[in-house]
Formats: C-alpha cells, sequence, structure tokens
C-alpha cells in the first residue's frame, strides 16, 4: 500500500505504466492476473503491485530510487530487510518451521520500516 500511495501521489492512477519496472515483472503481473481470472472462487487480488513478491517490490523501491529515498536512510538498509523478510516469508511458504528468531525479526524490521515511514511522512508533509 506504501509504495502504491507514492507511486499514485508521483503519477496518479496510471502510474504502473510509468514507473520503472522491468519488462519481466510486467509479464508476472500479466500471467498472474490471467491466473487469478481463471479461479473464480478465490478473490481478486487488486491491481498490479498485488500480483507481485515481496522481492519485486524490493526492486520497484531501487529502481524508482527517487521516489522512495526520502523515506529511507539509504537504498541498502531497506533492501536487505525486504530479502531477510522475503527470506522468512519463503519458510512459511514452504511450510518450514519459523522460530522465535524469525519472528522476532519480522516484529523488529516491520516497526524499523513502519516507524521510517511515518516519521518521513510527517516531515515531508509539513
Amino acid at each position: 500500500m506504501f509504495i502504491k500511495h507514492v507511486c499514485t501521489h508521483q503519477y496518479g492512477d496510471n502510474y504502473i505504466d510509468k514507473i520503472q519496472i522491468s519488462e519481466r515483472l510486467r509479464e508476472k503481473i500479466r500471467r498472474r492476473k490471467v491466473d487469478a481470472e481463471k479461479n473464480k472462487w478465490l478473490p481478486i487480488r487488486g491491481e498490479g503491485l498485488f500480483y507481485l513478491d515481496i522481492e519485486d517490490l524490493g526492486k520497484i523501491i531501487q529502481n524508482n530510487w527517487e521516489l522512495f529515498k526520502n523515506f529511507f536512510p539509504d537504498q541498502p538498509w531497506i533492501t536487505q530487510k525486504i530479502k531477510e523478510i522475503q527470506d522468512i516469508r519463503n519458510l512459511v511458504a514452504h511450510n518450514s518451521y519459523v522460530g522465535e528468531t524469525e519472528r522476532n525479526l519480522l516484529k523488529l524490521y516491520y516497526n524499523q520500516i513502519l516507524k521510517q515511514i511515518i516519521e518521513n511522512w510527517k516531515l515531508l508533509s509539513d
């Protein structure tokens, strides 16, 4: 939602056509939308970004750094956190055990990222 909001604020509702996103990710969105249409019993995910994986969202932040640089200390800070969140997410997706350490790391990263966004949003809004 954060990425969508930042992109929409900059480019409007058709932001997905204007942001820097690889053709591979655009194809992933198209393919997943087609697959979702076949499964009427599943709820619709939403628009384009919601068909991507966590690591793909990190790539969007990297490729559109000018839009996101005011929210995070630097690019490696956010991309490393996203990568580690993705690694833990993969444990869950593949029915592996997620220990207390991993759960605590998720909570920590979530709180750190959220605080960065909220505090910098306030500064940018003033």
